[in-house]
């Protein structure tokens, strides 16, 4: 019997491949932050009227990385990259899932979540 708390080495192979999985992750969301989403701020404000919330905090969050993408998506890439490799240590093949899980969550919310909002918007604007 293996002991359960124990956890279950991980390959270098595998630590890369979830870190370059992360990164084409990290690079759709910035792709979807920093161009679409300015594109929609453009055609919401052309057409006027109230925004819903969704859509303003998909606005502003895509401002922040627009004006500060030099710091905040190099950041966040390394910080990423460092839990994946001490999650992939430490956790062993469980929490690299986990923590895989976790980010690639995260990113899909937002990227769903603004793209909802957004077309919300515009069968309002229609």
């Amino acid at each position: 019997m293996s002991d359960s708390s124990v956890a279950e080495p991980v390959s270098a192979g595998r630590i890369v491949t979830t870190a370059v999985f992360h990164s084409v992750l990290w690079v759709v969301f910035t792709v979807f932050m920093v161009y679409l989403v300015p594109e929609f701020a453009a055609q919401a404000a052309n057409a006027g009227g109230a925004l819903p919330v969704l859509a303003r905090l998909m606005i502003g969050l895509s401002d922040f990385l627009m004006h500060h993408w030099f710091w905040a998506v190099p950041f966040l890439v390394t910080a990423d990259a460092i839990a994946v490799l001490a999650v992939g240590k430490t956790g062993g093949k469980r929490g690299l899932l986990v923590w895989s899980v976790i980010v690639s969550g995260v990113l899909a919310c937002v990227v769903i979540l603004g793209t909802l909002g957004m077309l919300e918007t515009i069968s309002r604007m229609a």
